[in-house]
């Protein structure tokens, strides 16, 4: 047969460039429970049904109930692919192995053989090759023994799938199987300290012949089988990758932060919103992804912390709808459990929303929680680079969230982690502004365009989030505890001096006559009273008697 012979299992087929080929030897080895056996069965089954290559179970380790049950506990009759005639089972006991080892090879392989022929079988799975050391103590005859049985099978025609017991974790003792065989994909089950669910990782060891993608990638066993999740490292991009992209703009939603940032967040470019719990970030994202429903473009929100409908109801209460969106299929909401995520699933999930929805906007909250799902800390920066790149290569406009978990005495800047993975990074936070705590936000970075730096006033309003207010003579954010005035407040400040300075400047007028200047020396009065008022009550001065 020519080209790949497919497992139907994409992840699985994208690590072996397209499928595995027709006549070698594939061993899938790994420890008990790691699913070997389901593993086999499913590329046997999707054979079937998808690719009309009728297939042939070998088992010596269950008895044909027990495995029809485990089968069909992933929704798969067993029974009925028997009935339509391109499926048998063939159950061998190892007793029986065992008792005739002398002439093995012709007792076995010619059942093996009458079976398949039966059915017009194309793959064939032998659940294990682990029990042809029952046969004989011997290293050599074992080994003799299992490639003699591999060559015969592939002179029937027959693709053979080979389970085996992986018999040591170290790299340096390798069983003979895996000598014999073409392929070795290896699943492994490793419980991290601190994790309370076990790692599956799958691994293409050795593949003769053809193309793969090495490594250890996460899979996991779903209702309907086994899914991979391949790791794939993003190829540099070149001058042409992205040439052809305008650099244009999108709206964050909010009138006044695009006044800010003089026309919204960079479109095609990830983008951060950094801020202490309770500073309006999760609404931020709401904002940005209803502005993008606004003007056609499909966005996807990925959430660990809050359900969809949770958000959707506490988006309705501050004056942003997001029911409509949802139901016209302009906004789709994840959530996600960090410890029960791998971000390799996450990343193929991606890929696929992408694709299926023609997302155009994307908002993860939070940057915090993303990184929970990384069991290696030391790897988070990898995979925030890695969903940024496929992100990018997409034109997808992009805002995550991250909490500033501690409120230091230092610069909010150094509590910021990856700064230098995002085009834009908004910070929002609570300064005391004249006896009064405010949210504020303010742009601590704008790559390639120009923004407003200054310190602003952001408040919820009945239709969501409203920057406001710039502050004057504001000091002290760079050491994390800001303080200034209000620009309103600094003006009414202004405003008697600048009114007194003007009747100064008429009572010096020669031309102007007695009565008219005694009139204008009493406003100047009254203008410095109100004045002295003002001041007193804005620096809390009690007034004494003179």
């Amino acid at each position: 047969m020519k080209g790949k012979m497919k497992t139907g299992i994409a992840g699985l087929d994208a690590l072996l460039d397209g499928g595995f080929l027709y006549h070698n030897a594939i061993l899938l080895k790994g420890a008990p429970g790691a699913g070997k056996t389901t593993l086999g069965f499913q590329i046997l089954r999707n054979g079937i049904l998808h690719y009309d290559e009728p297939g042939l179970v070998v088992s010596f380790d269950q008895f044909p109930q027990q495995f029809h049950r485990d089968m069909e506990s992933f929704g798969w009759n067993v029974a009925e692919l028997e009935a339509g005639g391109k499926f048998k089972t063939l159950f061998i006991s190892p007793e029986d192995l065992a008792a005739v080892a002398a002439h093995h090879e012709s007792l076995f392989l010619g059942r093996v053989q009458q079976a398949a022929e039966e059915i017009g079988a194309v793959r064939v799975l032998v659940d294990s090759v682990s029990h042809v050391k029952r046969v004989t103590n011997d290293p050599m005859r074992q080994r003799t023994l299992l490639m003699g049985a591999i060559n015969e099978i592939k002179a029937m025609g027959l693709t053979p799938l080979l389970t085996a017991e992986l018999g040591s974790r170290a790299d340096d003792l390798i069983d003979f199987e895996e000598y014999v065989v073409d392929c070795v994909v290896l699943l492994d089950l490793l419980l991290r300290p601190g994790q309370p669910l076990p790692e599956r990782t799958i691994e293409i060891r050795k593949a003769r012949g053809q193309n793969c993608l090495g490594g250890k990638h996460p899979f996991k066993f779903t209702p309907a089988g086994i899914e991979v999740f391949p790791h794939c490292v993003p190829s540099p991009m070149g001058l042409e990758d992205l040439a052809d992209r305008p650099l244009a703009n999108v709206s964050s939603g909010i009138a006044g932060l695009d006044r800010v940032l003089q026309g919204g967040f960079t479109a095609g470019v990830p983008s951060l919103v950094a801020g202490v719990s309770g500073t309006y970030k999760s609404t931020m994202l709401a904002h940005f992804l209803a502005a993008g429903a606004a003007a056609g473009e499909p966005g996807l929100l990925i959430s660990f912390e809050e359900p969809p409908q949770y958000f959707i109801q506490v988006m309705h209460q501050r004056g942003i709808p997001l029911e409509g969106a949802v139901r016209n299929g302009l906004l789709h909401l994840w959530h996600r459990v960090p410890k029960g995520t791998t971000l390799d699933e996450l990343y193929y999930q991606l890929q696929g929303a992408i694709e299926r929805y023609s997302i155009r906007r994307v908002a993860i909250d939070s940057l915090n929680d993303f990184e929970r799902c990384v069991p290696e800390p030391a790897r988070c920066k990898d995979y925030l680079i890695w969903f940024n790149d496929l992100l990018m290569r997409r034109g997808i406009s992009a805002l995550w969230t991250q909490k500033i978990d501690r409120l230091s005495d230092r610069s909010p800047i150094g509590d910021i982690r990856c700064l230098s993975q995002f085009d834009t990074v908004v910070y929002l936070g609570q300064v005391e502004i004249e006896s009064e705590l405010r949210k504020v936000v303010s742009i601590l970075k704008r790559r390639g365009a120009k923004c407003e730096g200054d310190l602003r006033a952001i408040d919820c309003g009945p239709r969501g989030l409203v920057v406001s207010d710039k502050f004057l003579g504001l000091s002290g954010i760079l050491e994390g505890s800001p303080r200034g005035q209000y620009k309103k407040t600094v003006e009414e400040l202004l405003q008697p001096v600048i009114s007194a300075r003007d009747f100064v400047r008429m009572a010096r007028s020669e031309q102007v006559p007695p009565a008219q200047r005694a009139v204008l020396y009493d406003n100047i009065e009254q203008l410095l009273d109100q004045l002295d008022q003002r001041l007193r009550e804005h620096f809390g001065i009690e007034e004494t008697e003179s």
